[in-house]
This record gives C-alpha cells, sequence and structure tokens, in this order.
C-alpha cells in the first residue's frame, strides 16, 4: 500500500539509533556558538583597545619624563644657568666652561614653545643662545610634542642656581601627565674668565 495514501497515519518517529542533528538543533547550536564568538571577539577587541590607550599613555609619559631628566643633567652640569620668558615660549640657557688649556665655552639651550603643538626644543651652540623666532625653530631639535605649560607659572624657572622646571604632557585622550622637577647647577668654581 502507498504510503501517501493512508490518512491519518502519524509519520515514523525517528528510530533511538538514529545518528545526526535535526535541523532545530543545527540552529540553536548555530545560535549559541554565535553569541560565544560574539562575547569572545568583543572582549579580545576591548583588550587591544586598552593595550593601545596604555601603550601611548606610557610612551608619553617617557617622552615627558626623559625631557625633563636631560633638561636636569644639562643644568647640574652648567656653570651658568639663564631662564628667560616671553609670551611665546620660555628659554632656559646653560653655559659650560672647559679651562682646559684654553677657555672655551659650549652653550645648551631647551625652548619651551607655547604655540603650535606645544613642544620643546634643543640646540647646542659655542655662540651664545637666545629665543628663536618662530622660523628659526626648524635649526632647533624638537624633542617633545605635546607640552603644555601650567596655568599660572612659567615652565622654566630660576632662583638662583636652582631651576624649576613644571609642564603637562598630553596622553591621547585622557588627562595630561603632571611633570614637575627642581634641580640646582653643580658647578664647584665661578667662571675665572669670560669665552
Amino acid at each position: 500500500m502507498n504510503p501517501r495514501s493512508r490518512r491519518g497515519c502519524v509519520p515514523e518517529s525517528r528510530p533511538e539509533d538514529a545518528d545526526g542533528f535535526t535541523l532545530i538543533e543545527l540552529i540553536v547550536y548555530a545560535a549559541l556558538s554565535l553569541i560565544v564568538l560574539v562575547i569572545i571577539g568583543g572582549l579580545f577587541f576591548q583588550t587591544f583597545s586598552v593595550q593601545s590607550r596604555v601603550g601611548t599613555s606610557t610612551a608619553s609619559t617617557t617622552n615627558g619624563q626623559q625631557t625633563l631628566s636631560k633638561i636636569a643633567k644639562t643644568v647640574r652640569n652648567s656653570t651658568s644657568v639663564t631662564v628667560a620668558s616671553s609670551t611665546s615660549g620660555s628659554l632656559i640657557v646653560t653655559k659650560t666652561t672647559n679651562s682646559a688649556g684654553t677657555v672655551t665655552c659650549g652653550y645648551k639651550a631647551y625652548y619651551f614653545a607655547y604655540v603650535g603643538d606645544g613642544a620643546i626644543y634643543y640646540k647646542a651652540s659655542t655662540a651664545t643662545i637666545t629665543e628663536p623666532a618662530a622660523a628659526a625653530l626648524s635649526s632647533w631639535k624638537k624633542v617633545l610634542t605635546g607640552a603644555t605649560k601650567p596655568a599660572t607659572q612659567t615652565p622654566f624657572t630660576a632662583v638662583s642656581t636652582a631651576v624649576t622646571m613644571h609642564f603637562f604632557v598630553k596622553v591621547g585622550t585622557t588627562s595630561p601627565v603632571e611633570l614637575n622637577s627642581t634641580v640646582v647647577s653643580r658647578a664647584t668654581y665661578l667662571e675665572a674668565s669670560q669665552c
């Protein structure tokens, strides 16, 4: 007898030992797998995003600390220090005298430019260094970008032989990191002769 001709018959149920999955089981498993993959993918994306922000923050902070350390070393090893500020920037000029045989002078300067990207520049010379015009900064070496000065003071100030450096470094989209240090020149003698 033809199975189609029977009316009211219930189709045979699946045998207990049949291999495979039903369509509904496959859809449920696929949906659950998709949900798990979306959760794991979200966690990976979030982890890499946080790692990127921390890396940027660490790099910016490290660059600021290294710049502060270089300025402090230059001031410590100088025989004289001059600090000058204007509306466009703040300048530290250090002078080192070498009296081995003939007297020679070397000058090193750090300039904090208030305009543009808030950069700190460096220059070394055997001639006296003065505050640069904006166009002259191309001959200076840029050692730090993303620096901002404190609202109530200039970034470089001097009292006698003590120099205070105080500025902020931008760290991506987070709050800027504050860097502050005071250093005193370790010159053991006063300059006996002019350069």
